[in-house]
């Protein structure tokens, strides 16, 4: 089970994105070529994109302490990322709780996190599934995958793979490579929606083509049977061995270097140097929303 990280992960990169944004309306009227220094929001943007955190977390501060709901959501996952600033769960806590109040959407999935995984307050599904959904129906698909694999597991909430299924699909169809893949996974064990292979190779593939290792396994397996897509044992020999490059998590780690280690034995040499040519060459594409 992959678990409300998946709002962690995106927290600091759309909350301060989201800052960016905010400020370009803030200069109409000022000439095109009118030299202007950047408002506080594009430098910490500017600032964490060359790297220097230490630098973001000063502009971001003063901007949360000012009331910035967007700021204080991103403060927030610097604490728990430790970036620019010492790891401290309890801080986040304050930060994200203070943008969730404001309506933040990223603050809300972000405090449904620490709710989630029992991070500096204590464990609760409930609390966490409220938060993820307050963000969900605001369209974050970070949030919307949290919440459906709270459905999916029955965790807070009544197990319920047909809304987990709905979550899923929404966030899938944003270009999110973690809908994309549960939402592959359903299709494939007719799990909230009718089996079809076809529809769970379309959805498995969008996520391994984002570099999505839980979905690079599984599409790899349905390539290896011709489940839904014609059978291609140099295209899911490829699939695995990116699957089992993945650092994260040694479980998938495992389970694709011993499927591409055992396929290996039923392709020709030709096969094989095709196979790692691919995977050599590949690249990882963000996928437009459908």
């Amino acid at each position: 089970m992959r678990t409300g990280l998946v709002v962690i992960s995106a927290l600091v990169g759309l909350g301060l994105a989201g800052l960016g944004l905010a400020s370009l309306g803030s200069k109409a009227g000022e000439t095109a070529d009118a030299p202007t220094a950047p408002s506080p929001s594009e430098a910490a943007l500017a600032a964490m994109a060359r790297g220097d955190a230490s630098q973001a977390v000063q502009l971001l501060k003063a901007m949360a302490e000012a009331g910035d709901a967007e700021a204080q959501a991103a403060l927030g996952a610097l604490y728990i990322g430790g970036k620019g600033v010492p790891q401290d769960d309890a801080a986040a806590a304050v930060w994200l709780r203070k943008a969730a109040n404001q309506g933040n959407a990223l603050g809300q999935a972000g405090l449904g996190t620490l709710y989630e995984m029992g991070w500096s307050v204590p464990q609760d599904y409930g609390k966490a599934a409220d938060l993820y959904r307050k963000a969900a129906n605001q369209g974050l698909a970070s949030a919307q995958v949290d919440l459906g694999m709270l459905y999916d597991h029955g965790q807070g909430v009544p197990q319920d793979y047909g809304q987990a299924a709905t979550l899923y699909r929404k966030a899938a169809e944003q270009g999110d490579a973690g809908g994309q893949s549960f939402l592959g996974d359903f299709y494939a064990l007719g799990l909230g929606v009718k089996q079809d292979y076809g529809r769970a190779a379309f959805w498995l593939r969008k996520a391994a083509e984002q570099g999505d290792a839980h979905a690079q396994l599984n599409f790899g397996s349905l390539l290896a049977e011709g489940l839904g897509v014609p059978k291609d044992y140099v295209a899911a020999y490829m699939w695995w061995s990116l699957a089992a490059a993945y650092q994260t998590n040694s479980h998938i780690a495992s389970q694709a270097a011993r499927a591409r280690d055992y396929l290996a034995t039923q392709m020709t040499p030709a096969q094989t140097e095709a196979a790692k040519a691919q995977v050599r060459a590949w690249k990882p594409v963000k996928t437009p929303a459908q």
